[in-house]
């Protein structure tokens, strides 16, 4: 979702103006969700995006240039169980509403702000009049509250409803409907290691939502033509402190796959003491994706390690022991009372 947000700053900051479409609404099979996106241009050509093609889809782009023209937005209807729906072959059979709204270059202020403060680690919660007096106006709140916010009458009542929920959501209020909708910063998936298995596994993080970067000491395994999906790589001194001017939270995500279990080791005492430190100054959990992994699985208070490597994560406490074979390339520490060597290559 960010990247369309990027590209609608990227429009504005030029000029030119798009119309935005978005799904506030579902219910039974619908090729997408609530909170789906696609952005339009003057001539009617999709920019960006997907409401879910087909008929809906087609009848968007075409409602997008006079939105934009009128400045009016619309909202729009679909019965994708109807007759029309089944003589063109949709396989859907469900309901959806979809808003279309202008972005002009007056509003390019407020997605700007937006698209700052989620990169900055902020979750956000942009809300959108759906009707009433005012439609298409716009307010973007952080999500969890913020000192000196200006206040907004329907401003907790949506931060509520948005916590609750999986996604976007229509909350009424005084026979208005607005639509609230979380920005939220994504996961960081960090890979220390950058081997063939890291190359496999990158793009199947970043289809999965997350934000990946790429650590390893070595130069010719971090650099970013080796990860072209990564959002960032760096070339560590070494993995004692490979975290360093990092943070690692509850959106943390640390995947081991460095080249020899004393390096994975060095990097689980790092994440081990990260979690011990977050959950000594854990908050409880606010809003949907704090303290969650992508998906419905809880996750804890600090970030978490996955052991490619085989070393179990959460149950193993590295020390490391100097033993005569060290010198030669061995390192040696206890797991549990076992005792594992590991040749560093």
């Amino acid at each position: 979702m960010r990247d369309l947000l990027e590209i609608l700053v990227e429009y504005l900051s030029r000029g030119e103006a798009l119309a935005v479409v978005t799904i506030v609404s579902h219910e039974g099979s619908t090729p997408r969700t609530a909170g789906s996106k696609m952005l339009v241009d003057r001539r009617g050509s999709l920019v960006a995006g997907s409401v879910g093609g087909g008929l809906l889809e087609a009848a968007a782009l075409e409602a997008a240039p006079l939105v934009l023209e009128s400045g009016k937005p619309e909202l729009m209807d679909f019965d994708l169980s109807g007759e029309l729906a089944a003589g063109a072959d949709m396989i859907c059979g469900g309901r959806l509403r979809v808003f279309v709204e202008a972005a002009q270059t007056g509003d390019f202020e407020i997605f700007k702000g937006l698209l700052e403060k989620l990169q900055n680690g902020t979750d956000m919660l942009l809300i959108t009049a759906l009707d009433g007096a005012h439609p298409g106006l716009r307010v973007v709140l952080d999500m969890h509250g913020e000192k000196g916010e200006p206040a907004f009458p329907v401003a907790e009542e949506c931060r509520r409803a948005a916590r609750g929920a999986l996604g976007a959501l229509i909350v009424k209020r005084n026979d208005v409907c607005w639509f609230a909708e979380p920005w939220l910063v994504p996961p960081r998936m960090i890979l220390c290691g950058g081997g063939h298995v890291a190359q496999a596994v990158v793009p199947v993080a970043g289809g999965a939502g997350f934000e990946v970067t790429v650590l390893d000491d070595r130069e010719a395994f971090s650099g970013s033509d080796r990860f072209p999906g990564a959002s960032c790589c760096r070339c560590v001194p070494g993995f004692t402190d490979c975290f360093r001017g990092m943070k690692l939270d509850g959106k943390s995500y640390v995947v081991i796959l460095t080249r020899g279990h004393v390096h994975d080791a060095l990097v689980l005492e790092q994440v081990l003491e990260a979690g011990r430190a977050g959950r000594a100054n854990q908050q409880p959990a606010r809003g949907p994706g704090r303290g969650r992994c992508p998906g419905t699985h809880p996750c804890p208070g600090g970030p978490v390690a996955g052991a490619a490597s085989g070393i179990p994560a959460g149950v193993f406490r590295a020390r490391r022991r100097r033993t005569a074979g060290e010198e030669n390339g061995i390192g040696r520490f206890e797991k549990g009372g076992c005792i594992a060597a590991e040749n560093q290559i």
